[in-house]
């Protein structure tokens, strides 16, 4: 979990079709060349403060991320335990009154903070943010590193939706492109 000084993670935000966009924040910190024998760059191992994926829409999806060391792959996912999706709606008796679907794989964003990351190449592929050190509020952090630049972390996200489990159908089409980062 995020530590007491921060603000809780936002809930995730939901769309047309009870559409709800989960969210992942993955957290890095610049390790310099020779400390303790150790080669120069970005790592998980050295964060201090923060833990490797935290600030989860749901912190089911960050413990989740933690054990497979990033999205788990898509075979890793027909595990029900490693899906990520939810379970937790119970109705009366324990059944289950709300089944999920991804609509969609774990992709990184790159319009969080109001700044369109995008790497040199053009891709958007890496979508860090860089900052001095963790902010408490969001602010502080750029789409580039400096040269004092110390951590970076970036957002994974997923969209979901509800369906009906006695309708099959429901799970083999998604349905129409919806707009999911606006």
């Amino acid at each position: 979990p995020p530590p007491p000084d921060l603000p809780p993670p936002t809930p995730p935000r939901a769309h047309a079709r009870g559409v709800v966009v989960d969210y992942v924040w993955e957290n890095q910190r610049w390790r310099p060349a020779g400390l303790v024998g150790r080669t120069g760059g970005w790592s998980r191992a050295a964060l201090l403060r923060k833990p490797a994926f935290d600030g989860a829409s749901r912190p089911a999806l960050a413990a989740l991320f933690r054990k497979h060391n990033g999205p788990p792959a898509p075979e890793a996912e027909l595990v029900a335990a490693d899906s990520g999706l939810p379970v937790d709606d119970a109705g009366p008796g324990g059944a289950r009154t709300t089944a999920w679907r991804w609509l969609g794989p774990w992709v990184l964003d790159s319009t969080s903070f109001g700044a369109e990351r995008v790497s040199e190449r053009g891709d958007g592929d890496e979508s860090w943010i860089y900052g001095f050190d963790w902010s408490r509020d969001g602010s502080g952090y750029g789409p580039a590193p400096t040269a004092r630049s110390f951590v970076r972390c970036r957002r994974w996200v997923r969209p979901r939706e509800p369906v009906d489990e006695a309708d099959s159908e429901a799970f083999a089409s998604p349905g129409p492109a919806l707009n999911l980062f606006s």
